[in-house]
C-alpha cells in the first residue's frame, strides 16, 4: 500500500539526518493550507530558531535544500511552497513548512485520509525517531502520538504508546493502547547487483514479534502483519510478524517484484526468523518459550515468498529449539523428540518414565502448535515405543500401590492397544508382559504357564462375592478388578471370569487336602512354618462365599474346616463344635474360659470372627447366615446329652460330662432348660442309666446320685419337718425358684380362650398343686423322687434306728403319713379312662386338677361308645381322626369339632406298629382329609375332594367307617397309595402349609403367592408312621424318582415341571391320640433334613427282591429346627 505520508516519515527518518541521534521526535501539523514538520531532540527539547533556507542538520552533500525540496515535492504531490529552517547554536532542530498548492486539493485529502491509518510499524522500525506526534488543526481536530521505548535489560524489546485524541471541545474523546514488539535487526551483504541500486552492495533486515503488552505471550492477527519498503507496505495474511527491508517495488506499485534482490532479503528474512526464534526460546520470557509456534509462517505463500515456510521449517527441524520434559529441560532439534499423548499422562506426568531423559517433548506446548510441532519433526508416540518403555518401567506396575490411581490411567492407555484391529503384533506383545496382577503379589503375562501349562486368570469375584485367593487359582487382585477401566483392560488381555461351580469345587478340595495331610481331627499351625501356613485357608472368605453360592450345608458338614479360639486350632466340622454364645446354660458359660483358649479334646469354640462375618439375620435362599453356619458346621450352643460312638451304644456326652465337672450346680437347671431335645434321648435306657448315676449337688452340699435325691417339693419339705427327717433325706439343690427361668406364654402376649375344651385334656395328668416346681418334675424320669414313697419312709426309719432315736411314737406317726400318702395305683394322675383300664382307687386327699376351663360335662351329650375290643382298627381311625380336628382347631382358633367325645386311651406305639402296612398308610391318608377338612379352605368340599383330588387306592380301606361309607371311598381299587393332590387359588392351604413347615426346610422362594389368575397345584405323597418324627419311613423307586425329580407318574396324571406344580411329602407320625405331620416342601432340595438310604428287601413268601428309598428325618436338624 503507497502511503505518501508514509514515504514522508521515512524519507525523514532515512535521508534527511545521518549524525547518529537515535532519540528525536518528530511533529507534523497538518493546517488548512499548509503541512509542517519539526525535527527535535526529545531530551531536553529545544524549540527551533527561524532562519531562512539553508542545509543545517544534513550532514551529506548528497542532502543539498534543493535536492530535500525536489524530494519533498515529488513525495507530497500537493506542495507548492517548501521553507526549510534549523537552529542557530548547532543543536538538532529542523523546520521545514509545506504550502498546499491550489491544484493539489485532491492529494491533500488523501494525505489527510492516511493520519488515521498510519500503522505502528512506522516507528517500530524508525532509525531516529522515538516519537511521532501529527495533529490536525482544521475540520474535525484530533493528534495521533506514536511513542517508542526500548526495555531497560533486554534492548530488543520495544514498547510503543499509540495515542489517539479528539480535541473538540463539547466531545473530548481519547484512545490509549499499548503494543510490545521483540524487534530483530540483521544486515544482508554481497547483494546482487540491481539497476534501480547500482552502487548498493548490503541491505538491511528487520523483524518485529508483536506480543501482548502485559503478559509478553504472541498477539497473532487474524488478517495477518505488515511487510514494509521504504516507500510502500503491504499486508501479509500467513505472516504474524513485520518485516522491514529495501525491497524493490514492481514497476506498477502493486507489491514486490520479483527479482534477485528481493529473493536475496526474502533468505535473510528467513534466516532472521530462525535467529530470533533461537533467542527468543532463552529469554527470560518463559511463556514466549513454548508459545514462539504462533509466529511460525503459515502456508501456502505465492510469488516471491512461495518457498519461505518451507525454508523456514526445515531450518528449524534442525535447531535446538524445542524443550525436553525432564528435569533438567534441554533443548533438543525437533526430529529427536515424542510428544506425549494426553493419554500417557496422569496427574502432569508421564505414565511410563523417559529412561533416555531427553525423548519426551515438554508439556507446556499447546494442543493448537500439535500440528507445526509434527511439521517441524517431533514425533508422536507409538504403541511400539510405549512397550519397548514399558518393557524398561514394568518394575514400577509393582512398585506402584495397588490401589494407587496411576493403574487406571496405565489401564486407560494400554486397553487402546487391545482395542485397536491394526495392532495384532503389538497386543501379542503386551500380552506376554507380566502386567497382570495376581492376589498374592505376583504379576504374570495373559500367557502364564503353570506345571500343567497354561495357566488361566481369573477375576476374583462372582456377583460380588470375593472368590478364596487360596484355592489354586490365579486370581486377578481385587483392586484391579473392582476399578471399571481396570477390569475392563484385564478382560481385554483375556482374564476370566468363573463359575461359582468351580470355585466351590475348588473350595471343597482345599479342605479335603487337610483331610489328607493333617491325619488328627484338629490342626495346630506353627505360624514359623511357612509350608504348615499355606495348608490353612482364608476362613472368611470361604465361609461367605459358602454362604452365599454352596449347596445344602448338611453336604458339606462332612469336609469343612473352621477356625476355633484355642491358639492357632482349626477343627473339623463335628458334633464338638459350638458356638460362643452368652446364653446362661450354653456350653461356652457352663465351661471354664480355658476351653476356649486352649487345645482339647473336649471342646473347640467357632472363632467369633466367622460367626461376625456377616449380620446374623443376613439371609441367602431363605435361610439366615447364623442358621446356615449351625447347619454347616454341626456347631451347638449347649451340650448334646448322648453322642454315638462307632460300634458301640449311646453314652453321655464328653461335653455333658465336663460340665457336671466343671458346674455341677448348674448340671440339674442345664437338663431342665433343653429337655424337649434331651427327653427324645433318656428314652434309652442306657441313658438313662448313666444319667441316673450322675452326683449332683444337694442341699446337704454333698454330691449325690441323682437316682438317690428327692425334689424339694412343699410336701416332701412338711413331711420332713413333721417326721424330723432332713438329716437322711438328699433333697437336691435347686436354683431359685420363686420365679420360672423360662417366659410363659402370657408373658410373651399369647392368650387362649377361657373355653378351650381340647380333647386331650381327659387324658392330662394332674396333680394336687400347681407352682414353680412343676417345672422340675421332668426329674421323675431320671429317677428323682417328686413325693414320698417308700424309699422316703425307709430312710428316715433306718436313720432314727442308726442314730438310736427310734421310738414307737415316730414309728406311728411315720406310718401314719404313709398312708395317707402311698396309693394301691400309680394311676391317680390320670383323669378319664374306661372302666377296663381304669381301676376305681383314687387318693383321697387328692382331687382332679385341669389346667384349661372344658365345657362341663353336664352339658356334654353322651356320644356312644365303641367296642375297641372288637373293632381296634375303627377306634384307630377314631383316634387319628381326633388327632387332625385338635390340629385344626388349634390353626383356626375354634373348638375342636369332637370336643364332647369322650375318647379312649392311647393305644401306644407297640398296637400300631403292628398293623399292615397298609392300614397304618390308609390312618395317614385318613388324618390329611381330615384336618384339610377343617381348615376352613374356602375351595375345598369333602364330596369334591374325595372325587377328584383323593387318588389312592388304600383309601377303601376306610370305608368299613361309619364317617365314610359310602362316600365313595371304594371307587379307586388300582390306584397306589399316599397320594393326593389340591389346587390352591386362593391362597389358604399356601398359608397353613408356610406356617407348619419352617422347621422342615420352608417353602421355596422362587413361588408366589397363588391367585385365581395364577394357582399352585399341589401333589402330596403321604408317608405314615406309628412313631416319632424322626422314625424311618420308605418310597419304592417310582416314587422316589417322582420326589426327585417332579416330572414322574403320578397316579394317572404326569406332572410337568411348570413352577406351579409344586410336590409336598407329608410325614404323619404319632398314629394314635398324639398323631402329628411334618410337610416337606420339594424334598428334593432338603437333603440335610432327610437321608436317604437305598435298600433291597426280599419277600419272604415270593423270593423276590423289592427295590425301596428309607427317609430318614435327621434328629439333630429337626431338633434344631424347633
Amino acid at each position: 500500500m503507497s502511503s505518501s505520508l508514509y514515504k514522508l516519515i521515512q524519507y525523514m527518518d532515512v535521508h534527511l539526518h545521518n549524525d547518529g541521534n537515535h532519540n528525536l521526535s518528530l511533529l507534523i501539523i497538518v493546517n488548512a493550507s499548509e503541512v509542517i514538520l519539526a525535527i527535535d531532540e526529545l531530551t531536553p527539547p529545544q524549540p527551533p530558531t527561524v532562519t531562512g533556507r539553508g542545509t543545517l542538520g544534513i550532514a551529506s552533500p548528497d542532502h543539498e535544500v534543493g535536492q530535500i525540496e525536489r524530494r519533498l515535492r515529488y513525495i507530497l504531490t500537493f506542495s507548492d511552497d517548501i521553507y526549510i529552517q534549523r537552529n542557530d547554536d548547532g543543536k538538532v532542530g529542523i523546520k521545514i513548512t509545506i504550502s498546499v498548492s491550489s491544484g493539489g486539493n485532491a492529494a491533500f485529502s488523501r494525505f489527510q485520509d492516511q493520519i488515521r491509518n498510519l500503522p505502528t510499524g512506522v516507528i517500530v522500525f524508525s532509525q531516529r525517531f522515538g516519537k511521532v506526534v501529527i495533529h490536525k488543526e482544521f475540520g474535525p481536530k484530533y493528534s495521533l502520538t506514536f511513542k517508542k521505548m526500548l526495555h531497560a535489560t533486554d534492548p530488543g524489546f520495544v514498547m510503543i504508546d499509540r495515542v489517539y485524541q479528539e480535541r473538540e471541545r463539547n466531545a473530548p474523546k481519547r484512545e490509549t493502547r499499548d503494543y510490545g514488539y521483540y524487534v530483530h535487526c540483521s544486515s544482508l551483504s554481497d547483494m546482487p547487483t540491481e539497476q534501480s541500486r547500482p552502487a548498493v552492495t548490503t541491505a538491511k533486515v528487520q523483524l518485529a514479534f508483536p506480543v501482548h503488552s502485559t503478559a509478553k505471550k504472541p498477539a497473532p492477527s487474524k488478517t495477518g502483519r505488515l511487510l514494509f519498503s521504504h516507500t510502500s507496505w503491504e499486508r501479509m495474511p500467513q505472516f504474524q510478524f513485520l518485516v522491514h527491508s529495501d525491497f524493490i517495488i514492481s514497476p506498477n506499485g502493486n507489491g514486490l517484484a520479483t527479482c534477485n534482490w528481493n529473493q536475496v532479503i526474502c533468505s535473510g528474512v528467513a534466516d532472521a526468523f530462525c535467529d530470533e526464534i533461537g533467542r527468543l526460546i532463552v529469554n527470560d520470557n518463559i511463556a514466549l518459550r513454548y508459545s514462539w509456534l504462533d509466529y511460525l509462517p503459515k502456508s501456502p505463500i505465492e510469488g516471491l515468498w512461495s518457498k519461505f515456510h518451507s525454508t523456514i521449517m526445515n531450518k528449524l527441524g534442525n535447531k535446538k529449539i524445542l524443550q525436553t520434559w525432564e528435569e533438567r529441560r534441554q533443548f533438543k532439534c525437533p526430529s529427536s523428540l515424542e510428544r506425549v499423548i494426553p493419554l500417557a499422562i496422569h496427574e502432569g506426568n508421564p505414565i511410563l518414565k523417559d529412561f533416555h531423559e531427553t525423548t519426551y517433548l515438554a508439556p507446556e506446548y499447546a494442543k493448537k502448535h500439535h500440528h507445526a510441532l509434527k511439521a517441524l519433526g517431533v514425533k508422536g508416540m507409538s504403541w511400539g515405543t510405549l512397550i519397548d518403555r514399558l518393557k524398561e518401567d514394568l518394575s514400577r506396575l509393582g512398585k506402584t500401590p495397588a490401589n494407587d490411581p496411576w493403574h487406571e490411567a496405565f489401564a486407560n492407555l494400554f486397553i487402546r492397544v487391545l482395542q485397536n484391529p491394526d495392532c495384532e503384533a503389538d497386543r501379542e506383545e503386551l500380552r506376554e508382559l507380566n502386567i497382570i496382577p495376581l492376589n498374592d503379589g505376583i504379576w504374570t503375562s495373559a500367557f502364564q504357564v503353570g506345571p500343567d501349562g497354561p495357566d488361566d486368570v481369573y477375576f476374583p469375584f462372582t456377583d460380588g462375592v470375593a472368590i478364596p485367593h487360596d484355592i489354586s487359582l490365579s486370581l486377578l487382585e481385587r483392586d484391579a478388578a473392582t476399578n471399571p477401566k481396570r477390569n475392563e483392560f484385564y478382560k481385554a488381555l483375556g482374564v476370566k471370569g468363573l463359575s461359582a461351580s468351580t470355585v466351590l469345587c475348588r473350595i471343597e478340595i482345599t479342605h479335603r487336602r487337610l483331610h489328607e495331610e493333617i491325619p488328627v481331627h484338629s490342626l495346630k499351625r506353627d505360624i514359623n512354618d511357612v509350608n504348615s501356613v499355606e495348608l490353612v485357608p482364608d476362613y472368611s472368605t470361604h465361609f461367605a462365599y459358602l454362604f452365599r453360592f454352596g449347596p445344602l450345608p448338611g453336604r458339606i458338614l462332612s469336609w469343612l474346616w473352621v477356625p476355633t479360639t484355642a491358639a492357632l486350632d482349626i477343627q473339623c466340622a463335628s458334633e464338638n463344635l459350638y458356638f460362643l454364645s452368652d446364653g446362661e446354660y450354653d456350653t461356652a458359660q457352663l465351661l471354664p474360659r480355658s476351653f476356649q483358649d486352649s487345645a482339647n479334646d473336649v471342646v473347640k469354640f467357632i472363632k467369633p470372627s466367622v460367626v461376625d462375618l456377616k449380620p446374623p439375620f443376613t439371609r441367602n435362599d431363605n435361610c439366615s447366615y447364623m442358621d446356615w453356619l449351625r447347619k454347616a458346621t454341626g456347631a451347638r450352643h449347649y451340650p448334646p446329652l448322648v453322642t454315638y460312638p462307632e460300634n458301640g451304644s449311646a453314652m453321655l456326652s464328653r461335653v455333658l460330662l465336663a460340665v457336671l465337672k466343671h458346674s455341677p450346680q448348674k448340671f440339674v437347671s442345664m437338663l431342665k432348660v433343653h429337655w424337649s431335645e434331651y427327653k427324645q434321648d433318656v428314652t434309652l435306657s442306657e441313658v438313662r442309666a448313666q444319667l441316673q448315676k450322675c452326683k449332683v449337688p444337694c442341699e446337704s452340699e454333698e454330691m449325690i446320685e441323682l437316682e438317690r435325691t428327692y425334689l424339694p417339693t412343699p410336701t416332701i419339705r412338711e413331711a420332713l419337718k413333721q417326721l424330723s427327717g432332713a438329716s437322711w433325706i438328699d433333697l437336691l439343690k435347686l436354683p431359685d425358684v420363686s420365679h420360672r427361668n423360662e417366659p410363659l406364654l402370657g408373658d410373651n402376649g399369647v392368650q387362649e380362650p377361657p373355653h378351650m375344651t381340647l380333647a386331650r385334656m381327659s387324658i392330662t395328668p394332674t396333680t394336687s398343686h400347681l407352682s414353680n416346681m412343676e417345672d422340675w418334675y421332668f426329674l421323675k424320669e431320671l429317677g428323682v423322687h417328686t413325693e414320698p414313697d417308700l424309699e422316703f419312709y425307709k430312710r428316715i426309719l433306718e436313720g432314727q434306728l442308726n442314730k438310736g432315736t427310734l421310738t414307737t411314737e415316730s414309728i406311728n406317726t411315720i406310718r401314719s403319713h404313709a398312708k395317707e400318702t402311698i396309693h394301691a395305683s400309680d394311676k391317680e394322675h390320670i383323669a378319664v379312662y374306661s372302666e377296663k383300664f381304669l381301676s376305681q382307687i383314687t387318693p383321697r386327699n387328692s382331687s382332679i386338677h385341669v389346667p384349661y376351663i372344658p365345657i362341663p360335662f353336664s352339658n356334654r351329650p353322651s356320644p356312644p361308645k365303641r367296642d375297641w375290643s372288637t373293632s381296634p382298627f375303627l377306634a384307630m381311625i377314631d383316634q387319628v381322626r381326633y388327632s387332625a380336628h385338635n390340629a385344626a382347631a388349634l390353626y383356626t382358633k375354634t373348638d375342636a369339632p369332637n370336643a364332647q367325645t369322650i375318647l379312649y386311651p392311647d393305644m401306644g406305639f407297640s398296637y400300631f406298629d403292628d398293623l399292615e402296612s397298609l392300614l397304618k398308610a390308609a390312618l395317614g391318608e385318613a388324618y390329611v382329609f381330615e384336618l384339610f377338612s377343617h381348615l376352613n379352605l374356602p375351595a375345598f368340599t369333602p364330596e369334591g375332594f374325595i372325587a377328584r383330588d383323593w387318588i389312592s387306592g388304600i383309601r377303601r380301606f376306610l370305608a368299613t367307617h361309619e364317617i365314610y361309607a359310602g362316600r365313595g371311598l371304594t371307587d379307586l381299587p388300582n390306584f397306589p397309595r399316599g397320594k393326593m393332590k389340591y389346587t390352591d387359588d386362593n391362597g389358604a392351604l399356601t398359608t397353613y402349609i408356610k406356617q407348619h413347615c419352617a422347621e422342615t426346610g420352608g417353602f421355596p422362594d422362587r413361588l408366589s403367592d397363588p391367585t385365581a389368575a395364577l394357582p399352585i397345584e399341589y401333589w402330596f405323597e403321604i408317608r405314615s408312621t406309628p412313631g416319632g418324627r424322626t422314625t424311618p419311613f420308605t418310597l419304592n423307586e417310582e416314587q422316589y424318582h417322582c420326589m426327585r425329580e417332579d416330572n414322574e407318574l403320578i397316579g394317572h396324571n404326569r406332572m410337568v415341571r411348570s413352577g406351579r406344580r409344586v410336590y409336598v411329602l407329608l410325614h404323619v407320625y404319632n398314629l394314635g391320640l398324639k398323631a402329628k405331620m411334618d410337610i416337606y416342601v420339594e424334598p428334593r432340595r432338603l437333603d440335610d433334613l432327610i437321608r436317604w438310604e437305598y435298600r433291597t428287601i426280599q419277600n419272604r413268601r415270593t423270593g423276590q427282591e423289592k427295590k425301596s428309598w428309607m427317609g430318614v428325618p435327621q434328629m439333630a436338624r429337626l431338633g434344631e429346627a424347633k
